[in-house]
């Protein structure tokens, strides 16, 4: 995977996550304990998608270095 489809697939989950978010305004998301799955899961994505950001330019360097077979 390269930089920039690195850098489209996290901004896709920027978008969904902002979808999501606006998607639940006003609803009882208190109910069921979802509030507190929507949460664990919300930190989930944030970690990693730190971690994915983080690990692109070593992702570059390591294509360039790498020896696969075609």
């Amino acid at each position: 995977m390269s930089r920039n489809q690195l850098d489209r697939r996290l901004d896709d989950v920027d978008k969904t996550m902002k979808s999501l978010r606006k998607s639940m305004l006003g609803m009882q998301i208190r109910t069921a304990g979802f509030k507190k799955d929507h949460d664990r899961m919300a930190k989930s994505v944030g970690k990693v998608t730190a971690l994915l950001a983080d690990a692109g330019p070593l992702m570059k360097t390591a294509k360039k270095t790498s020896k696969t077979p075609k």
